[in-house]
C-alpha cells in the first residue's frame, strides 16, 4: 500500500491549469476480472494559462490504454507518450474532444485510490 506524503501547498505556488474540461462522459463496465472505462472529455485551452502551447497531460496509474481518439481521429502510439503515471499528448488544438477506452483491474489495486475491490465490492475514492 502506498504511503501518503503530506505536502504543503501555498497560494503563491498556484498556477492556472493549462486546460479546462467542460464536459465529461463516463461509461464504466464492471466485470469480475476487469473494469472497462470509456471516457469522452470536452477540452479547451484555458485562456488564463501562462502556457498557450502546453501539452495535454492526464494522470493515471495501473491503466491499460485500449483506444485513444482526438477530435474523432484515432491516435497512433507515436502521437502520444504513455508511461506508468501519465498520458501526454504534445500536439492538441485549442478546443477538442478526447475519447479513451481503458481497462482497469480493481482487484489488483491495493492503493485504495481510484477503483479498487474490497470485500467483493468495487469501490471508488478520489
Amino acid at each position: 500500500m502506498k504511503e501518503a506524503q503530506a505536502r504543503s501547498i501555498y497560494l503563491k505556488d498556484y498556477k492556472a491549469p493549462d486546460f479546462l474540461i467542460d464536459k465529461i462522459y463516463l461509461d464504466v463496465s464492471l466485470y469480475e476480472e476487469k473494469t472497462t472505462v470509456v471516457s469522452r472529455l470536452s477540452v479547451r485551452r484555458n485562456p488564463e494559462s501562462s502556457n498557450q502551447t502546453a501539452a495535454l497531460v492526464l494522470n493515471g496509474e495501473e491503466l491499460t490504454l485500449l483506444e485513444l481518439r482526438l477530435a474523432g481521429k484515432e491516435l497512433l502510439n507515436s502521437d502520444y507518450e504513455l508511461n506508468d503515471k501519465s498520458l501526454t499528448i504534445t500536439s492538441v488544438p485549442d478546443d477538442f474532444e478526447l475519447e479513451s477506452k481503458v481497462s482497469i483491474k480493481p482487484q489488483e489495486n491495493t492503493s485504495l485510490e481510484g477503483l479498487y475491490k474490497s470485500s467483493n465490492k468495487i469501490l471508488h475514492s478520489m
